[in-house]
This record gives structure tokens, C-alpha cells and sequence, in this order.
């Protein structure tokens, strides 16, 4: 007798290996691993590099005041 049941329901109630690995509670820790991993190489490659020249800022120059027109 064939059931009605598709794969998918059949195994809903089961916990596979990968269901375990795609958990919400797997999906937070191997993100926060990433995110780690990310910082930890941001700081290597600041750390790493040279010490860079402060950048020199810009300074405004004054503006002209406008022409005061003569009504004449």
C-alpha cells in the first residue's frame, strides 16, 4: 500500500544529521564564528601593516565676499 504521506512528512519528526547542522541554534554559532574570524583578520592586516602618515586635513579656504552692487 503506497502512503499518502510525502518524504518530507514522513521525516518531520525525525532529527537527522542535517537537521541538527541547519538548526537556528547552528546557524548563530557558525555566524558568530564568522564574524570572528573576520575581526580577528582586520586586525592581522591593521596590525600588520605599516603605521600609516596621518592624513593631513584640508583646510577651508576663506570664501570672497560677494560684490556689493551699487543701485545706482
Amino acid at each position: 500500500m503506497l502512503s499518502a504521506l510525502s518524504k518530507a512528512e514522513e521525516t518531520a519528526g525525525t532529527m537527522g544529521k542535517l537537521d541538527r547542522r541547519h538548526s537556528l541554534k547552528m546557524n548563530r554559532r557558525k555566524a558568530q564564528a564568522k564574524m570572528k574570524a573576520r575581526i580577528k583578520k582586520h586586525r592581522a592586516e591593521k596590525k600588520a601593516g605599516a603605521p600609516a602618515a596621518p592624513v593631513a586635513k584640508k583646510t577651508r579656504t576663506a570664501k570672497a565676499a560677494p560684490a556689493a552692487e551699487s543701485a545706482g
